[in-house]
Formats: C-alpha cells, sequence, structure tokens
C-alpha cells in the first residue's frame, strides 16, 4: 500500500485512506450522489491500484480515482473530483464552443493540463502557484460565462491573463506558443 503522497508543492506526507474518501465524497456531493458503499468501493479500488508504489503523487492518486469512477460510470463524478483536487468550486456554465464551432462539455482537466504544461515549458515546478492560477481561471470563466458558453478562445485568453497578472511571463510566453504550435 502506498506509504507515502508526494503533494504538488514537493512536500511528502502519510497517505491518508481519510483524506481519500474525504475528497471523493466531496465530489459525489458536488455531483448529487449520496452512497457510502461506493465511495468505500472506490476508495478500496484506488488504494489496491496503488498497493506497488510505496509514495505516489496527487496526480497519481486522482487519475486512479477517475479511471475507478469512470469504469463505474461515473463520468460527472471525475469533473467534479478534479475541481475538488484543485480546491475549486465548479464552474457553472453550459460549455466550450471549440474553433470550428462545435460545442462540448467544459473540462477543467484539459484546462488544467494546458497550464500545467505550460508551467513545465517555463521551468516552472511550483505546484501550489499552478494551482491559485487555475482557480484564478476558473473563477473568472465562472463568474464571466455562468450559465452560458465560453469560447475556446475567450478561455485562453483568461488563462493568459491570469498569468501575466500573477506576473508569470515565462508561463504566460509559454501558453502564447504553446496554444498556436
Amino acid at each position: 500500500m502506498a506509504e507515502k503522497v508526494k503533494k504538488r508543492s514537493g512536500k511528502r506526507e502519510k497517505f491518508s485512506k481519510h483524506k481519500l474518501l474525504h475528497s471523493i465524497h466531496h465530489a459525489m456531493h458536488m455531483a448529487g450522489i449520496s452512497d457510502i458503499a461506493l465511495e468505500e468501493r472506490i476508495a478500496g479500488d484506488v488504494i489496491n491500484r496503488l498497493k506497488k508504489k510505496k509514495v505516489v503523487d496527487t496526480e497519481d492518486i486522482r487519475k486512479t480515482v477517475c479511471y475507478a469512477l469512470r469504469k463505474d460510470k461515473y463520468h460527472r463524478v471525475c469533473d467534479y473530483y478534479g475541481l475538488v483536487w484543485l480546491h475549486a468550486k465548479p464552474v457553472n456554465i453550459k460549455g466550450v464552443i471549440k474553433r470550428d464551432g462545435r460545442k462540448e462539455k467544459f473540462s477543467p482537466e484539459k484546462l488544467f493540463k494546458s497550464v500545467q504544461k505550460t508551467f513545465k515549458l517555463a521551468g516552472m515546478k511550483d505546484g501550489l502557484k499552478l494551482q491559485k492560477v487555475m482557480q484564478d481561471i476558473l473563477s473568472i470563466i465562472g463568474k464571466k460565462y455562468k450559465g452560458g458558453y465560453v469560447s475556446a478562445e475567450n478561455m485562453k485568453e483568461i488563462a493568459e491573463y491570469v498569468l501575466v497578472r500573477r506576473k508569470l511571463y515565462g508561463a504566460a510566453k509559454r501558453y502564447i506558443q504553446y496554444r498556436y504550435m
């Protein structure tokens, strides 16, 4: 069983089944589901899948939780779990309008991955800064487009704005370059 968790900040702490259950419970609550037995089963599945590693990082846990939830057809709970581990509130928008005009469901996880990739390209390894940037981006999107659709272009402009506002110029430059690759 995993003994330690490597946090985004780089800090290591003892693995806690209680914290895992709490985050799963919170995501299920946000999705409008109340099922303690399911929470226990998902947590057990996650612990079982991670048992070969002594140290796991938060990304390993998140991916494993989402795998277990999706396997049981709880895709929406996985989306909310992505917000739980970002310590962010749900974004109440209908979806994203892609460049070709298609509408698709908003995925905070996809947005996180693109911002995370730009942090890596800029040589930044501060997980807490990344978390704060994501919270700001999600907050602005949620307020500005509440109940509606946000274009992919506007979403990316908000991300650029937040990076510049936080004086993360290297990441902002990489984000702009990454967008047009």
